[in-house]
């Protein structure tokens, strides 16, 4: 059906779509934190750090630095 939207294909209502759009490149999310998270790869932002000692690697993604600091502990 050629009517259907991109966000119903998605699993999204036209206005969770729209409340979770990235304003730079359009890009739509179901959840506000996957647009939260997309948002660092346009700022660069990196909010998470490795708490292991002298370590302090920062991550844009929470999970990313959970499993990196997994490393330290084998």
């Amino acid at each position: 059906n050629s009517s259907t939207s991109s966000s119903t294909l998605l699993g999204m209502t036209p206005e969770t779509a729209r409340r979770n759009r990235c304003t730079i490149c359009q890009k739509q999310f179901k959840r506000p934190s996957s647009l939260q998270t997309h948002l660092y790869s346009h700022t660069g932002e990196k909010p998470f750090a490795c708490t292991w000692d002298n370590c302090g690697r920062l991550f844009s993604v929470r999970s990313n630095m959970i499993r990196h600091r997994k490393l330290h502990e084998r």
